[in-house]
């Protein structure tokens, strides 16, 4: 995958968690540790579950205050290429049979942390779903996000390292026509939704990612 694609992708992917509403129920969180420091993304916090071609994104995403504050994190599973169910289960970004990754926005407008992006991370993302149905879905997330700038396509080594994650979010499916359904279906979006990650090289992985025009 191409650095300006990557960032493209990362910073829509980002941008998702900046809604047109802000509320914050005690009953859904996104929490977790980030450089040891203890983090909650409670804001707006929600699974998108969208279908679209046989392919489904599973988007769990939360803000840390209000939409005008771009601190937010985007959790994301994609069942490309094998088109199998999103169900209760571990997916890592070295996965073949589906895309997995994460985008954490610090508050900028050009910079943030994500994965896919080391093509042999260390401590890979890893997203643990527990229990999913169609009203919640639980679970756990970890592993190393990288710096991306994403206005001239440049890359890390530094990164944030999330431990301890957490989720308990509600499942929504948005509505087309809807300012949350135009955000998943953006060009950018689709883009990252379908791209193919096929093996562990991320350069040879990015021959792989094709958009989805449907």
């Amino acid at each position: 995958m191409s650095s300006e694609i990557l960032a493209s992708t990362l910073a829509v992917l980002a941008s998702a968690c900046k809604k047109s509403g802000s509320s914050s129920s005690s009953a859904y969180y996104i929490k977790g540790n980030m450089n040891d420091t203890a983090m909650t993304f409670n804001v707006d916090a929600a699974a998108h579950l969208t279908t679209m071609s046989g392919f489904i994104t599973l988007a769990i995403i939360g803000s840390v205050s209000n939409p005008q504050n771009l601190q937010s994190i985007s959790l994301n599973i994609n069942n490309t290429p094998s088109n199998k169910p999103v169900i209760a289960g571990t997916y890592t970004e070295s996965r073949s049979d589906f895309v997995v990754g994460a985008v954490y926005n610090p508050g900028s407008s050009s910079v943030v942390y994500g994965a896919p992006v080391n093509p042999n991370p260390t401590n890979p993302l890893t997203i643990t779903i527990t229990s999913i149905d169609n009203n919640t879905v639980k679970g756990t997330f970890s592993g190393d996000l990288y710096y991306t700038n994403t206005t001239t396509g440049s890359f890390g080594p530094t990164k944030k390292t999330f431990t301890n994650g957490e989720f308990y979010v509600k499942v929504q499916t948005p509505q087309r026509g809807s300012p949350t359904h135009r955000l998943q279906h953006c060009p950018a979006c689709r883009l990252f939704s379908i791209q193919r990650l096929h093996n562990k090289d991320f350069h040879q992985r990015s021959n792989h990612l094709v958009a989805d025009r449907a």
